[in-house]
């Protein structure tokens, strides 16, 4: 039996979607994206990398991210693990 991402009905599947594809994103947010992936990897983002107004978009980028963002479909934190977070 074959699954809705196999065989033919792949190319029927992948154009009804809903999940966002990279050429859906604005540039911004892809920039985002991608310094949190620098940070995340270890670069060193000094405090003149970025405007003030992207380090607030980076760090809100992050938090919905990390945590799960209740409005993006994410998981909202546990108390665990919140706790875990604002002991570091």
């Amino acid at each position: 039996m074959l699954e809705f991402g196999e065989g033919p009905n792949l190319e029927w599947t992948c154009k009804h979607c809903n999940k966002k594809k990279p050429e859906d994103l604005n540039p911004y947010t892809i920039k985002l994206l991608n310094q949190r992936m620098l940070k995340k990897a270890g670069y060193p983002l000094e405090a003149n990398d970025l405007l003030y107004e992207e380090w607030l978009d980076l760090g809100k980028v992050c938090t919905a991210l990390d945590t799960g963002c209740p409005f993006m479909g994410g998981k909202e934190q546990s108390a665990k693990s919140k706790a875990q977070s604002e002991a570091k």
